[in-house]
């Protein structure tokens, strides 16, 4: 037989199967967990801060403009770009 013969057929995948523990509690008791109170650090709090007010200032940036204001600048911008980057024109085909 050389290398590339194949007879056919799939893998097969061994799956195991995992067991369940079984609690040593009685089930007429509760079960009390306790309370975990999760703190951030001051400079957790002082990055959230600053990020809040980045995004205050961004939103408050893109509010101060018109839809025409937006429009009127990105007209003086594409007029100021040279030839260089207008389409070339083909000849038809």
């Amino acid at each position: 037989m050389s290398d590339y013969d194949f007879t056919g057929g799939s893998l097969k995948l061994k799956l195991k199967e995992k067991k369940k523990k079984t609690s040593n509690l009685n089930s007429s008791s509760p079960l009390k967990s306790p309370d975990i109170v999760v703190t951030k650090t001051k400079a957790e709090m002082a990055h959230e801060k600053v990020l809040e007010k980045r995004e205050k200032d961004r939103i408050l940036k893109k509010a101060a403009k018109s839809h025409k204001e937006r429009v009127q600048e990105m007209n003086k911008f594409l007029d100021s770009l040279s030839e260089h980057y207008d389409c070339p024109k083909t000849n038809g085909l």
